[in-house]
């Protein structure tokens, strides 16, 4: 009788032990996910007068964006969670000078905070024409030095 009550007992704490290992594997508020965000743009240019453009965000997780200290630049909204389209907006430009700034979107871990960021970097003109981006047409990235073309004799 003992021995059948042991059995009894022992298999009834097996099956509690292990719905309570079920349930504390499971992720809590998907923890586990790793936040990642891109943005559509990483350069934005302006004339001098006042103006707006938009980037999409794409993201898994919560986001938010810091403009720093660039009072000139705005972005609506600042925080969202996944997708999303923003506006940035900048005012005019009547210092003299170029302005830019860089502004950053970052994805929100739930428990440690900004995990991924991206960088979008915002250039006003001084005068009515948007800075032009410089491409960079050629590269040799293979061996970490710079390209060179020798000319003249081949001896």
């Amino acid at each position: 009788m003992t021995n059948k009550l042991f059995k009894s007992f022992f298999a009834l704490a097996m099956v509690v032990g292990t719905a309570l290992g079920f349930v504390a594997c499971q992720p809590e508020n998907d923890v586990d996910v790793n936040p990642e965000v891109s943005v559509s743009e990483t350069t934005l240019n302006f004339s001098n007068e006042e103006g707006s453009q938009t980037v999409t965000i794409t993201s898994n997780a919560d986001w938010k964006v810091d403009a720093g200290d660039a009072a000139w630049v705005t972005v609506t909204p600042e925080n969202g969670n996944g997708n999303g389209t923003n506006t940035v907006a900048v005012s005019m430009n009547d210092t003299g000078d170029i302005r830019e700034t860089v502004i950053k979107v970052s994805a929100l871990h739930k428990i440690y905070g900004a995990w991924d960021t991206k960088k979008i970097t915002i250039k006003q003109s001084a005068s009515n024409q948007a800075p032009v981006t410089e491409e960079f047409l050629y590269g040799d990235n293979f061996d970490g030095k710079e390209a060179t073309k020798e000319y003249g004799n081949s001896n």
